[in-house]
């Protein structure tokens, strides 16, 4: 044999042999049940992916069960329901079997009267046909009676480019909408601050990271209850287990609407109307949770005219 044909051998001997190892990973792989592997395909090029469903045990083997560590877990957002139960869980705090101080403090804002929630008398079940039609026309509502200054956040890119078409229709340039993806997010951001009438449109990236103090954000509209998205791998693992929705949807869900919500009030001197068009406010088995996870006496109205005179009176103080 020559040199070169020596060579070629020997190469595909190392392909083999490497696929072979490959293989027998990627098995391996599989058998784990807390693993998820999905294949990928990006301008042509395919990549193999693998995520952990729970990294509980992973954090407490080497990070939480550590004697010379001591950790401070802090957000705005982590309690469910009132405990961190969920949260205990996910990241196997509860594998730990060192000392844990739990503390949920009060808001500095006084939100009983800083906040008016609204749900609208005719508010369909996010789930439910007919709920995306009506969704314009209800926003429509209430940006008229709070005269602009909304930010409206939407579960998916079709709610929200259909509002942007419906409402352009509708108000005929009396207030100026700005959407996620014709700038930037901070110019958006900023051009939002700089007219105290105008009206943001955004998806979940803009559910974090809003942060308008003062009359230009008087309203947050939030089309429908955040649940994780049914295409993400790790959610179609989680839906497999037992009880599934009320362990792990409710509780992302939970976490992810608190988060848009803070977008409210900033301030103390801030007042906001809170509007999660969603029927379900209403009618949902699992309401209970979510009032108790805003741990504070809502004021709440299903009339358009206690927003208005609410917006009314924050633009005139």
């Amino acid at each position: 044999l020559q040199l070169k044909e020596l060579s070629v051998i020997e190469d595909t001997l190392d392909s083999i042999s490497n696929m072979r190892y490959f293989l027998v990973a990627l098995d391996d792989m599989l058998k784990d049940e807390n693993n998820v592997v999905w294949l990928e395909s990006v301008n042509n090029n395919i990549s193999l992916n693998l995520k952990q469903v729970n990294i509980g045990k992973t954090l407490n083997d080497n990070l939480f069960r550590s004697d010379s560590t001591s950790i401070i877990l802090t957000s705005a957002t982590i309690s469910t329901g009132g405990d961190f139960d969920y949260l205990k869980e996910q990241l196997g705090l509860n594998l730990s079997p060192k000392r844990k101080i739990e503390f949920i403090g009060s808001s500095p804002f006084n939100l009983t009267e800083q906040q008016l929630w609204y749900l609208p008398q005719n508010s369909i079940d996010g789930n439910k046909f007919g709920f995306d039609k009506a969704l314009p026309s209800q926003i429509y509502e209430i940006v008229k009676a709070t005269k602009g200054g909304a930010l409206c956040l939407f579960t998916s890119v079709r709610n929200m480019r259909n509002t942007y078409y419906e409402l352009s229709n509708m108000f005929r340039g009396e207030y100026r909408i700005l959407v996620q993806g014709d700038m930037p997010k901070s110019k958006l951001i900023e051009e939002f601050k700089k007219d105290e009438n105008s009206i943001l449109l955004g998806t979940r990236s803009f559910f974090t990271g809003i942060d308008v103090p003062g009359k230009a954000l008087r309203c947050v509209i939030i089309d429908k209850f955040p649940f994780p998205q049914p295409t993400d791998t790790i959610q179609q693992k989680l839906n497999e287990r037992p009880n599934a929705f009320y362990k792990y949807s409710i509780p992302e869900m939970i976490i992810t609407l608190k988060q848009a919500v803070g977008r409210g009030v900033r301030d103390v001197s801030d007042k906001c109307v809170i509007s999660i068009i969603d029927g379900r406010m209403a009618t949902a088995k699992y309401k209970t949770k979510i009032n108790k996870s805003f741990d504070y006496k809502k004021t709440g109205t299903r009339n358009l005219k206690d927003v208005e005179k609410f917006c009314e009176e924050y633009l005139s103080e």
